[in-house]
């Protein structure tokens, strides 16, 4: 929140309706964002990852059990995580209301971009043994990816070594798509009687569309990245990363 602010004491000129818009939109993606991949991080995955891998390893689980754990675990608070207060949001702040259809497909900008932040928070959980590790690695797995995503940084001024970032923040496609959902079909004014093009003036070269297919690519893809790595730190035959034995002798330990 404190960035937000900065940014807007620091963008002098644009007028504060749009400062407002734009800050709005940001943060409803950045909520939803960093709420639901904590979520999963700290306490839907993480503390049961010991006796997952035990029971595979004791009692051999077919395949398909863990698919369907798998598929349990990725559908947390599926759709009640929308919050009915982003949705409020949108009035309380005065984002256009031109039609219902702009209401509605910012919900499902928000529905995707929480996809991939649960397909993000999937990934690491299975990947780090200790959620205190993963705890502790949230500022550095997920701080780059804000700052690159198009809100604090204008796309034209990010250095070229720091592009992979971008092109994987899951907060540029949901800001993106926000952006382009609220201004593309508005006459909207930075100055009275200059018309202005929000769009462009972030940098902004993606359509709508496009935005919201990559998000379903990335989140898809991570999610098969977690899938697979749930697969080989849980196989008996081949235990990757950490066995299950191994994870309870240093629970006695300490």
């Amino acid at each position: 929140m404190k960035l937000e602010i900065l940014w807007m004491q620091n963008q002098k000129y644009i007028n504060q309706l749009l400062k407002q818009q734009c800050s709005c939109q940001f943060i409803l993606i950045q909520e939803n964002i960093m709420k639901d991949y904590k979520i999963v991080l700290e306490h839907y995955f993480s503390f049961e990852q010991l006796i997952l891998l035990v029971e595979f390893k004791v009692h051999f689980i077919h395949f398909q059990w863990k698919d369907l754990y798998f598929q349990e675990k990725e559908q947390i608070k599926l759709i009640v995580q929308i919050k009915v207060y982003q949705n409020q949001l949108k009035y309380f702040i005065g984002l256009s209301d031109i039609n219902v259809g702009m209401f509605f497909m910012l919900i499902f900008v928000q529905f995707l971009t929480y996809q991939y932040a649960v397909s993000y928070g999937l990934l690491l959980s299975t990947v780090i043994p200790k959620i205190e590790v993963a705890t502790a690695l949230v500022p550095a797995l997920v701080i780059p990816f804000m700052i690159l995503g198009g809100f604090f940084v204008n796309q034209d001024n990010i250095p070229y070594i720091f592009y992979p970032f971008t092109y994987l923040s899951m907060f540029k496609y949901g800001f993106e798509a926000s952006v382009i959902n609220e201004f593309d079909d508005v006459n909207y004014e930075c100055m009275p009687g200059n018309p202005c093009k929000p769009i462009e003036m972030l940098s902004i070269t993606l359509t709508k569309w496009e935005c919201r297919y990559i998000l379903i690519g990335l989140a898809v893809g991570i999610r098969m990245f977690a899938y697979l790595a749930l697969h080989l730190i849980s196989s008996p035959e081949k235990p990757k990363l950490k066995s299950p034995e191994s994870m309870q002798i240093q629970n006695n330990k300490i």
